[in-house]
């Protein structure tokens, strides 16, 4: 593939790159108040809007809102993410771009049963989420007018152990509701076993009232089926999911750009088996 990123480079964070139409007068008002921030000069117009948005066009709100984003970067993303220094979350094949919805957002896919969080630190684990937040929508199939995500939650490998890993949920609300606002289109969970239940007792209460309205839970094989098929094409989801992909097409993590990765999980036990940054 041209311009393959190797697994020993580093890829810069990035913000939005895209400008969103602003909707009305009043939006327009507060983007350009909000502009005159000089502190909030490295962000980007997509950024702005967004954080506005999140915060129903109320400027001071935003403002401590993107103060927090900024500080959130500062920390956490300071200097370029080396692939290396991701690979153990990167290549367990947890998180892929499964391509666009029928309406051309980008549809990320997360399959608990490849999830390996005690193979990591939690910065790791931030870094990993950042990295496909940022580049979700620099992938050519994207349309330049999408700005939000689709995100399918498959549950079924959750287990008791998780529960010891909750700080790492805790960053995946925080980034999703404070980091990227205004990202997310829908969000589905899928085939989410009984303990899971117990866990999100205790999740719920971090996600706000916006978020919340965005995710659903399936309650059955069929209303998992009848869900997935409304919002991606069949080609582009596995037979369990009712789509007609060949499963040696499937590819992790499916990004422009960067390598695709073997699955290597301890959840699947094969660490000894596959080698560190061993690519399709």
């Amino acid at each position: 593939m041209a311009g393959l990123v190797t697994s020993h480079a580093s890829v810069p964070p990035v913000e939005g790159t895209r400008d969103i139409e602003l909707v009305s007068d009043e939006e327009a008002q507060a983007y350009a108040k909000l502009r005159e921030n000089s502190a909030f000069e490295r962000f980007p117009q997509e950024t702005l809007v967004r954080f506005l948005r999140a915060r129903d066009l109320k400027v001071d709100d935003a403002t401590d809102m993107l103060a927090g984003h900024a500080a959130f970067r500062d920390k956490w993303l300071s200097k370029e993410i080396v692939l290396d220094d991701i690979m153990p979350a990167l290549q367990s094949g947890c998180w892929y771009y499964a391509g666009t919805d029928k309406e051309g957002a980008p549809v990320l896919f997360v399959d608990t049963r490849l999830w390996n969080p005690a193979d990591y630190s939690l910065e790791v684990y931030v870094q990993y989420l950042c990295f496909f937040y940022d580049r979700l929508f620099l992938q050519p199939s994207v349309g330049p007018t999408q700005h939000k995500l689709v995100v399918v939650f498959d549950m079924q490998g959750w287990s008791y152990s998780d529960a010891y890993y909750l700080r790492y949920v805790q960053q995946l609300v925080n980034i999703n509701q404070n980091q990227y606002p205004e990202r997310l289109k829908k969000g589905l969970l899928i085939n989410a076993p009984w303990i899971f239940r117990a866990s999100w007792a205790i999740i719920k209460p971090w996600i706000d009232q916006k978020t919340a309205s965005k995710l659903v839970f399936t309650d059955s094989p069929e209303n998992m089926l009848e869900r997935l098929a409304e919002l991606i094409p069949p080609e582009k989801l596995l037979p369990e999911y009712g789509g007609i992909m060949k499963e040696e097409n499937l590819r992790k993590p499916n990004m422009h750009g960067i390598p695709n990765y073997k699955s290597r999980s301890s959840r699947i036990g094969n660490l000894d088996t596959v080698k560190i940054g061993e690519v399709v």
